[in-house]
């Protein structure tokens, strides 16, 4: 696969959507973005941002804030 030519807007975009991954998930993340994006023709600013919060949303793990687990407060 060659290298994506993202800009720099672009790439703190995808950045900052990696950033509350878990640290264990996040190279699966970038490779499955790069992968969909090397797939694609043009890549806006909009398509990065759109194509990235949705696979974001496939990794993401919310933490479980609940004082208890398994009790509503």
């Amino acid at each position: 696969m060659s290298p994506l030519a993202l800009s720099d807007s672009q790439l703190d975009q995808v950045m900052r959507l990696a950033a509350p991954l878990s640290v264990g998930v996040r190279a699966a993340f970038l490779e499955r973005l790069a992968g969909e994006l090397g797939a694609l023709g043009e890549l806006g600013d909009g398509v990065v941002f759109k194509t990235a919060s949705r696979i974001q949303k496939e990794f993401f793990d919310p933490p479980d804030i609940l004082p208890h687990p398994g009790r509503y407060a």
